[in-house]
């Protein structure tokens, strides 16, 4: 019986590794995409924290509106690469403004999409966007692939300690128990800030 749930879990897991080599693939082939943008102000959106089950904090997206002579369009990024980018007021430190290059990325999530375009319309107005108001240019785009294929090692390795220690339970070394539940932890982290 405990044979058959490691490999049940080894499948789950492997759907998972392919789901996010495909992504990562397919972000990382995505010219079309990728935006290189100057902004010469911007200000924050929306702060979008998340939490495993309400409780147990995981990060936050930060979205931010930015806007050249051309238009505005939208940021996803961290607070510290704001704060370094733009001053107090918004406006960028630099005279020429801030390059911001990243992949202009869908905003899935319907709740977001909504707050965002909310925030707009209450605060600002009527914007002309330049990139399509649904997407964000995702600053750490490159961060995100490389978690992927982290995420993808892990993994392997999970994988390997289930096919080396069939009955994990009884057999495993305490250093291998905690590389799977770190495993665990981490890719559970990856699939909630990809997603």
């Amino acid at each position: 019986m405990e044979k058959s749930k490691n490999k049940l879990l080894l499948v789950i897991f492997a759907c998972a590794a392919i789901f996010m080599l495909v992504t990562g693939i397919m972000d990382l082939t995505n010219k079309k995409d990728v935006k290189n943008e100057k902004a010469l102000f911007a200000v924050e959106v929306v702060e979008v924290e998340h939490r495993v089950g309400g409780f147990i904090p995981l990060g936050k997206d930060h979205y931010y509106l930015a806007a050249n002579e051309d238009g505005a369009f939208l940021i996803t990024t961290s607070k510290s690469w704001y704060e370094k980018n733009f001053n107090s007021d918004g406006y960028s430190k630099k005279e020429t403004g801030v390059n911001v290059k990243g992949l202009a990325k869908d905003i899935s999530d319907y709740e977001t999409r909504n707050k965002i375009e909310s925030e707009i319309q209450e605060n600002i107005g009527e914007v002309s966007f330049i990139v399509s108001e649904k997407k964000a240019i995702d600053v750490y785009y490159k961060l995100g692939i490389l978690l992927k294929f982290v995420f993808i090692f892990l993994v392997l390795i999970v994988g390997g300690i289930l096919v080396k220690f069939p009955d994990i339970k009884n057999d495993a070394p305490a250093v291998i128990r905690v590389i799977f539940i770190v495993a665990a932890l981490g890719a559970l982290l990856i699939i909630v800030n990809v997603l």
